[in-house]
């Protein structure tokens, strides 16, 4: 679908620790991206 857009590209992604950021985190790892995030600290436990 993306046509290996995201494959070995830099990606950062401001909030990663929140419940949309972590799956969009998860979700370029997926389509081979590196990630790099960029957050407050969590006040809860990530389910990862």
């Amino acid at each position: 679908m993306f046509n290996d857009i995201y494959k070995n590209k830099k990606v950062l992604v401001t909030g990663h620790t929140g419940f949309k950021g972590s799956w969009l985190c998860m979700w370029l790892k997926m389509l081979g991206s590196e990630v790099c995030g960029y957050s407050l600290a969590p006040n809860t436990a990530l389910f990862i």
